[in-house]
């Protein structure tokens, strides 16, 4: 891969961003956890997967770090999108 798809980032399409759908998200039937994360799961009528991620001040007080445990999260899971 190089540097300039890199960039290109996740598509908002790819995210759930609404209220609505992190609320239905979090009222779902599947949940797993472990000590670092939290996944919630529904079935999705779209092609493609699709992300919402919420980091809490747990993590850090600071937005900074948080959102960078989010861009992390959000790359690693459009590298692997395909699988």
């Amino acid at each position: 891969m190089n540097l300039i798809s890199a960039r290109y980032g996740l598509p908002k399409s790819h995210r759930i961003l609404k209220p609505a759908e992190f609320t239905a998200t979090l009222k779902g039937s599947f949940r797993w956890r472990n000590d670092c994360f939290s996944v919630y799961a529904v079935p999705n009528p779209h092609p493609h997967g699709r992300i919402g991620i919420v980091v809490s001040r747990k993590t850090s007080p600071r937005a900074v770090t948080r959102n960078r445990v989010k861009r992390q999260i959000r790359e690693s899971f459009r590298r692997c999108q395909d699988r």
